[in-house]
């Protein structure tokens, strides 16, 4: 359990270094990019494209790009933008879940990253279930538990799952277009009280050990 925590946190730390880096570099270089890739029809296809693939393979993660589209394209239609693509990616995968099942989706990603949903997985109130897992988990994983292990139909899951996204979007792409120290400030903060919540958890569970 540890180790499956401690992994979890390094690839956190990852996605969080190279979404920083590359909000640096943009910010930095913004008349550059703008030149470079313009603001034109392919470079949308092209960020839709890779959160398809992102999502699909659910632990190559695209959130380390939401600065780029945020700052090229300004932080409203990027919002659009990502509603659109983690939409069409959540619909993507629930049907190559359901289509297919388990016997290639564990040739996608490991099986016991979904099991790990399973409790979360409503049974009754789906639409507003599966709206509140929307906000809370990453779109990927989630797609996959509700296609393999729910029974919920299309046109619930479509509708709940838009507009559970919508407001992760807007977050992100607002975010995304923050200023690069504010974005710092923010990591650096909740980096800090997620070490002290974990130094106080491990503090505790030595303490109630000790008792018993």
């Amino acid at each position: 359990m540890k180790s499956e925590k401690t992994k979890y946190f390094l690839e956190l730390l990852i996605i969080i270094v190279i979404f920083l880096t590359i909000s640096y570099i943009v910010q930095s270089n913004l008349d550059f990019f703008k030149k470079f890739l313009g603001n034109g029809y392919w470079g949308i296809l092209a960020y839709i494209l890779i959160g398809q693939i992102a999502m699909v393979f659910a632990p190559i993660s695209s959130m380390p790009l939401i600065p780029v589209v945020s700052q090229m394209m300004g932080p409203f239609y990027a919002s659009i933008i990502n509603v659109f693509s983690w939409t069409l990616g959540s619909v993507l995968v629930f049907f190559i879940s359901r289509k297919w099942g388990v016997a290639l989706v564990k040739k996608i990603i490991p099986l016991k990253d979904i099991y790990k949903l399973e409790n979360k997985i409503p049974k009754e109130n789906q639409f507003w279930s599966i709206f509140l897992l929307r906000i809370i988990f990453p779109v990927d994983l989630i797609s996959y538990a509700l296609g393999i292990l729910s029974n919920v139909k299309f046109k619930p899951y479509f509708y709940a799952s838009l507009l559970g996204i919508i407001p992760k979007a807007f977050m992100a792409s607002y975010f995304g277009y923050a200023d690069f120290r504010y974005q710092l400030a923010f990591f650096l903060i909740i980096g800090v009280v997620g070490l002290f919540l974990i130094i106080l958890g491990h503090l505790l569970d030595n303490m109630f050990n000790k008792k018993h």
